[in-house]
C-alpha cells in the first residue's frame, strides 16, 4: 500500500545565527514529526530592539492536529529559550523566528 506523500520542513529566518542546540532541538522535532506523521505548524520568535525583547513567543496554529501540539510543546518551549539566548548574546538588536511545519 502507498502512502501519501509527508513533508517536514523547518525554516530560520533572523539577523542572527543559528547554534548546535538549536538545530539539535529542530532535528528531533523533525524525527518525531516523521513518526508521527501528525499535521501542523509551530512558529518560535524572537526579538530584542532597543536592548529590549519585543517578542518572545511559541505559536501554534489553531488548524494543527492536538496530537501534533502535544507532542511538540515541551521541544518549542526549549527551542524558545535558545532562540533568546542566541539573540541576546548577540550583544545588539536582533530577531530570530523558527518554524517547523509537518503536512501532507
Amino acid at each position: 500500500m502507498e502512502e501519501d506523500l509527508f513533508v517536514v520542513r523547518t525554516l530560520r529566518e533572523g539577523t542572527v545565527k543559528t547554534n548546535d542546540n538549536i538545530e539539535s532541538i529542530l532535528t528531533n522535532m523533525g524525527s518525531v514529526a516523521l513518526r508521527s506523521r501528525n499535521l501542523g505548524k509551530v512558529r518560535v520568535v524572537v526579538e530584542k530592539v532597543g536592548g529590549q525583547f519585543t517578542k518572545q513567543k511559541v505559536v501554534f496554529l489553531d488548524t494543527n492536529d492536538q496530537a501534533f501540539n502535544a507532542e511538540h510543546e515541551q521541544n518549542a518551549n526549549i527551542l524558545l529559550t535558545e532562540c533568546i539566548k542566541v539573540v541576546d548574546g548577540n550583544g545588539n538588536d536582533g530577531e530570530f523566528k523558527v518554524i517547523v511545519t509537518s503536512k501532507k
